[in-house]
This record gives structure tokens, sequence and C-alpha cells, in this order.
């Protein structure tokens, strides 16, 4: 009797993280579906490094505050203030990371360092996960599969394929986002959004 509980107890909870799992894969395919929407030039390189942001955060980036400051206020100061062009964008499920658009937020009269502080913040203490970031491409070729988007699942397979022989690295935008979008914006952790004190 005492093992058929923990059988029934093992079947639960295998069917918990099952269930989760599927929900973080199809919240994130509504993330996919409204950044296409806002930005249908997306290239497989885009996908990649929307997925990365939302599973690692800023991890990558290997900057002390100062630097972190520094190019913050460079950035500012090359971007136009444009309050039309939405603040900030959820790009995980639940909302655990955002983007924050630099543009409306220079508009908003932002305090810079506050920024680069919920900033070095995620890159310190955001829980990154690889675990999250196979789920969000998963996610992205299932998609494919099922022609919700444009890309093949060949092209996703072999992009994600070469990202996961060299270890997840960063990325930056493919050209032709950069040069349809002028992205400019800090990725920041939803624990850490209370430190830009902006409404």
């Amino acid at each position: 009797m005492k093992y058929v509980k923990l059988f029934v107890i093992l079947i639960l909870l295998f069917s918990i993280v099952t269930c989760s799992d599927l929900e973080e894969k199809h919240s994130f395919q509504t993330i996919i579906k409204n950044q296409l929407k806002k930005y249908p030039e997306m290239q497989v390189q885009d996908l990649y490094k929307l997925a990365f942001q939302a599973a690692m955060g800023s991890a990558h980036f290997a900057l002390d505050s100062v630097k972190a400051y520094n190019y913050l206020k460079y950035e500012l100061q090359k971007v136009n203030a444009d309050s039309s062009e939405i603040l900030i964008e959820e790009i995980a499920p639940q909302g655990k990371v955002v983007r924050i658009n630099l543009r409306p937020f220079k508009a908003l009269s932002g305090d810079k360092e506050k920024l680069a502080n919920a900033f070095m913040q995620t890159a310190h203490k955001f829980k990154s996960s690889t675990k999250n970031l196979e789920t969000y491409l998963q996610a992205i070729i299932d998609m494919a599969d099922k022609k919700q988007i444009q890309f093949t699942v060949d092209e996703l397979n072999s992009f994600f394929a070469d990202m996961r022989k060299k270890s997840f690295p960063a990325v930056h935008h493919s050209e032709k986002y950069r040069g349809k979008y002028n992205p400019a914006y800090r990725v920041i952790a939803k624990e850490f959004l209370y430190l830009l004190d902006i409404q």
C-alpha cells in the first residue's frame, strides 16, 4: 500500500510539472505572436534572442555598474524621446522578464541610475534557466511545424542546434531587425521593476 501511495504521488508530481511546462510553452507562444505582429521583420536570430532574454535575463552582461551606467547614458543621449512607443514589453511568461524601451523611458524623463541599477540587479540575481530556454526554443519550433509563423522547422533547428553547440551564447539582433526597428532597450526582471519608480 505504501508503494502504491508513493507511485500515485510521483504521477501527480509528474503531471504538475508537465502541465507547468505546457503552460510555459503556450504562454511564450502568445508572446511570439505578439512580437511578430509588432515586429514582422523578425528573423530567426531575433526569435532566438527573444527566447534567450526570456530565459536568461541579462546574465550575459559582465559589466560593472559604472560601465553599465555610462553605456546607458551614452545610448540615451543617442535616441530620440518618443512617448508613442510602449515603455514595457513583456518577453517572458507571467511577465517575469521585460524590455524597457529607452525612447519612451527618455520621454518620461526616467532616472538613468535607477534603470542601470535594475539592469545590474537582473544581471546578477535573476535565476537564468537553460531548461526554460530549451522550452521556449521548442515552442518556436512547434509554431513553425503548425505553420503559425513564417519560418521553417529546418531553418529553426539548424540555427538553434548551432547555438546549442556553442553553449547558448548571447547574440545581437539581425541586421534587418536593427535597420527596421532600431532597438534600444534594457532587459529587466519583473522583480526589479519597482526600482525604476515609474508609473
